[in-house]
């Protein structure tokens, strides 16, 4: 199930529900790119070193919504072997893993196999791939045929981590360009830091967020009373730190409805339309910031982003008396 970028969805997030709804209809409703949370990678195997992933090449296959099913089965019946089925049980998934399973892979003479699929976090936990793939497996292995496109393969350092899907960047990243799961090319780069803002040096330990609540104009704003907003703005950034445009395809806004006493959220919705007043006041604090820090990744100014908060508590800390 996508997400219209101009439309709404809602969903529930009480324990309560996601008790009652079947692991991998959780996972179709929540599509990857809701979801900023940093993801484990799938494995590669390559020259003998084992390496991560910053790609799904499972995803890329024809059938793979009805494969990924097969696949959440079977991991959650090794995983619960004993309960039956209208016994409560832990998700197999996490928020650093929401597709609910870890790929290898291994390149060999540059065709490239699938090799296992594991337990999110848990590699004693393996899908035996003849139950899932059937007469596709020879050798214990799969061709992975379906493969058109690049896979990338972070190494080194980590120079910018990103609480975002595969967004970190490290100081090398190999590009293999893959054609009926063959690799055709190969591309390496060597990442770089050329400045370093000093707004963002001087506002560590929570100063960005304090300065973020400090500038929002509540007087703009409709009463936000049991409901906490979470807002995530996405830049595209010039040589000079400088902002140039608002990215507003992963611009979005987290609207929560909050159960009272407790505070805990009891449901939400995910909000895409770049005029929303909430989205247009975040943007406007971005723009506040008088630089950034400046990174080439793969030889480009990579953007940056923004999480600002609106709530009750940081109205009451940081708005006008």
């Amino acid at each position: 199930m996508g997400i219209n970028t101009k439309k709404m969805t809602k969903f529930k997030t009480s324990e309560q529900f996601l008790k009652k709804i079947y692991v991998g209809f959780v996972i179709f409703l929540f599509p990857l790119t809701v979801f900023s949370t940093g993801q484990v990678g799938d494995i590669l195997i390559w020259k003998g070193d084992t390496l991560t992933l910053f790609s799904n090449p499972l995803e890329l296959i024809a059938n793979y919504d009805s494969l990924r099913v097969k696949i959440h089965d079977e991991i959650e019946r090794l995983t619960y072997p004993d309960l039956k089925d209208d016994e409560p049980r832990l998700a197999i998934f996490s928020t650093g893993c929401w597709r609910g399973y870890r790929a290898e892979w291994i390149i060999i003479n540059d065709s490239i196999f699938l090799n296992n699929i594991y337990h999110c976090h848990n590699e004693n936990i393996k899908v035996n791939l003849n139950d899932i793939f059937s007469n596709k497996v020879e050798n214990e292995k799969i061709f992975a045929s379906w493969i058109n496109g690049d896979l990338l393969v972070p190494q080194g350092e980590c120079l910018e981590y990103v609480h975002m899907g595969y967004h970190s960047i490290y100081e090398l990243e190999t590009v293999l360009s893959v054609e009926s799961g063959l690799i055709k090319n190969i591309e390496i780069f060597n990442n770089r830091i050329a400045k370093k803002s000093d707004f963002f040096k001087s506002a560590i330990y929570g100063g960005v967020r304090e300065f973020t609540s400090k500038n929002i104009n509540w007087d703009n704003l409709p009463d936000i009373t049991g409901k906490l907003y979470r807002v995530s703005v996405s830049v595209a950034l010039n040589e000079h730190g400088q902002i140039e445009s608002i990215n507003e395809e992963h611009t979005h806004m987290m609207e929560s409805w909050l159960i009272k006493k407790t505070q805990r959220v009891d449901s939400s919705v995910f909000v895409t339309d770049i005029n929303n007043v909430f989205i247009q006041e975040a943007i406007r604090i971005a723009k506040l910031i008088p630089e950034w820090d400046v990174i080439y990744q793969r030889g480009k100014v990579v953007g940056s982003g923004l999480y600002i908060e609106f709530s009750d508590a940081i109205r009451k800390k940081y708005g006008k008396r």
